[in-house]
């Protein structure tokens, strides 16, 4: 006789309630931005539902996995940052046989999506599951805050590489966020500047106040 399984579907309605509620309140706080900021650009709306997006996932998450996607995105724009002038020609090939900012630009965002996402798929696979039943509430709250962290570090990253590129630049450029973006951005390269000792990546540093390449 098998044991009934509601607590289990309860458990499963409840992931997909706190999600759906969160990402519907962070959409409309976004949208009454639009109307109440005027000169906030679309570039810079996207990104406040990139944010938006990884505090609803983080409600299915916690402590443990969201270290380890803080992690696994760390060493992906690392490796990322690192290979992206050679892997650009290969990568823009079906765009264009000249490797122009744009060009890198696109490299260096889809090997750090592709690294990142590798890193994720194998770790879920290797560790199931990563809750601390321990913490209760805790373990989720604990893996909200990381992940509104990763979330803020996702949008700053991409932000700084549409601006990299000639063709998102001018949005980049007039954005009301963009000093608060390149804080964040600056804060995070410090911390990877181990990484590269002789010379810093242009497509972190081209809008820091670092020694740059133009």
């Amino acid at each position: 006789m098998s044991l009934p399984s509601a607590p289990r579907r309860k458990r499963s309605t409840k992931n997909m309630v706190i999600p759906l509620v969160i990402g519907t309140l962070g959409t409309a706080g976004v949208i009454a931005l639009y109307f109440l900021v005027p000169d906030i650009q679309p570039l810079e709306l996207m990104l406040l539902l990139v944010i938006t997006g990884f505090v609803a996932l983080s409600c299915t998450q916690g402590i443990i996995r969201s270290i380890m996607s803080i992690a696994m995105l760390y060493i992906a724009s690392g490796v990322a940052a690192t290979f992206y002038r050679v892997t650009a020609p290969y990568i823009g090939a079906p765009f264009s046989a000249i490797v122009d900012r744009n060009i890198l630009a696109l490299s260096f965002g889809v090997l750090t999506v592709v690294i990142w996402v590798t890193l994720e798929v194998l770790g879920r696979i290797s560790f199931r599951d990563t809750h601390l039943p321990v913490l209760g509430i805790l373990d989720n709250l604990g893996g909200l805050l990381i992940y509104l962290v990763i979330g803020v570090l996702v949008a700053s990253l991409l932000f700084n590489t549409i601006g990299y590129g000639r063709l998102g630049r001018r949005a980049h450029n007039e954005a009301l966020l963009r000093q608060r973006f390149n804080q964040v951005l600056y804060l995070y390269y410090t911390t990877q500047s181990f990484w590269f000792p002789e010379r810093p990546p242009p497509i972190y540093v081209y809008d820091l106040d670092l020694p740059r390449e133009r």
